[in-house]
This record gives structure tokens, sequence and C-alpha cells, in this order.
């Protein structure tokens, strides 16, 4: 996916391979690594407090929607978090479950397309840090899925 050369981004759902809607709302993390040769500094906090952004995109039909995030601090852009090379540090993320309802429920087939972005370094402009995904299939169709496998 699109990401800032200085990073990598993945996102997995928490607890579970593959992420299944079970009516509760989705937790998830996106981690990001420093995949440079020089240690980053990251406004961590600030990009904590406001979440990544989500967009949802059903696989069954053109309907997409991003999901809103909380509001930013800028007072939190000043808390910087030295990466090293090689390191990670997971962001907590969160889709909630109403939207999954809508869009199938038990049967829902949904992809999740995970944005980060924050100032870095002198900049006070918004710059990507990385752009992942994931999917999400409702517990119907996750058991279909696993009962095809089978065969």
């Amino acid at each position: 996916m699109d990401s800032n050369p200085g990073f990598e981004v993945t996102a997995a759902c928490r607890n579970q391979t593959p992420c299944v809607f079970r009516s509760r709302n989705i937790h998830f993390d996106v981690f990001i690594k420093n995949k440079s040769d020089a240690p980053i500094q990251l406004p961590l906090e600030f990009i904590r407090h406001a979440g990544p952004m989500v967009k949802l995109r059903d696989n069954r039909s053109p309907r997409s929607l991003i999901q809103p995030t909380h509001m930013r601090d800028g007072a939190l852009l000043s808390n910087l978090t030295v990466l090293a090379p090689g390191q990670f540090v997971a962001v907590a993320g969160l889709i909630d479950a109403s939207y999954l309802r809508n869009w199938g429920g038990a049967s829902a087939d949904v992809t999740a397309v995970v944005t980060l972005g924050a100032p870095l370094g002198e900049a006070s402009e918004f710059q990507l840090i990385g752009t992942t995904q994931f999917r999400i299939v409702g517990i119907d169709a996750a058991s279909k899925a696993g009962r095809q496998d089978e065969h």
C-alpha cells in the first residue's frame, strides 16, 4: 500500500485472524515501523489521540464511508517519540459495530483502509505515514468460507 519511505505500516484485528465481525466493535492495531537507517521523530501521542483514519468499503457494492476520527490536539505535536531504525510502535483503532451491522451484519464483507498521517519533522502540514488495509467478514461469511476450505 502507500507509504512514506521511512515507514512500514501494517494493521490487524486485535486477537483474531482473520477479522470476524461478531456484532461488536472491531478493535485493531496499526503498527508503524521505522524502516530507515536513522532515528525518526514521530508525534506518537498526537497520532494515538486522533486515531487512524478508516475508510470502510463494502466488498459487494460500491458503498464506502469514512469513519470520523477524534478531534486533533495540536498541543501533543511537541511530544515526540524517537523511533530507532527497525523499531515499531502500535496505535489502537476501533471500527464502530453500527457500520458493519448496516452492511450485512453476520454476512458482512468489508475492507477497512487505514491511513495514518501527521506533521513530521519541522513540517506543519500533514504528511502521509502510511496506508494499509484488512478485511472484515461477518460470522456467517467466515463460517461459510471455513466450510468451503474443508472441501
